[in-house]
């Protein structure tokens, strides 16, 4: 019963964080797709399809890990995107790139830690695979 309930919030927290990190980028799409073309990682047009696109995706399989739907598919989804962006943040940190990540806000200037944005990510990829095994173990919640 404890582990239930500590399921429902760690899935509903993760969610919302994913939600969260959408918001920024949805409402400024331009910075946020200047900030992927910073990585130097993709060519200029995969950078504004990546800059369009993910950011919806994160709105979407936050929402449907806030609601409790398809929970393995929002779940998984996620745990790939925060991989991606654990290797994309990994090359900025080889490249010696420390302007903003854009991860959660695109008003913020300041140079970012970024080993500490890995280890951020690295978290955040156990605390989805967590959401994903469980739910696979348990069938029944949502």
């Amino acid at each position: 019963m404890l582990l239930e309930k500590i399921y429902y919030l760690v899935r509903i927290s993760f969610g919302t964080l994913f939600i969260y990190a959408s918001l920024d980028k949805l409402a400024f799409p331009q910075q946020f797709i200047e900030i992927v073309s910073n990585y130097q990682i993709l060519p200029e047009f995969a950078s504004k399809i990546v800059g369009f696109i993910l950011p919806l995706g994160e709105l979407i399989l936050g929402t449907l890990l806030l609601v409790g739907l398809y929970i393995e598919v929002a779940s998984g989804g996620l745990v790939v995107l925060t991989i991606f962006f654990t290797i994309a943040l990994i090359f900025k940190a080889i490249s010696g790139n420390l302007s903003d990540c854009g991860c959660f806000s695109l008003t913020s200037n300041s140079e970012t830690n970024i080993i500490s944005l890995i280890i951020r990510d690295i978290f955040l990829v156990l605390i989805g695979s967590s959401i994903f095994i469980y739910s696979k173990k348990n069938k029944n919640l949502s």
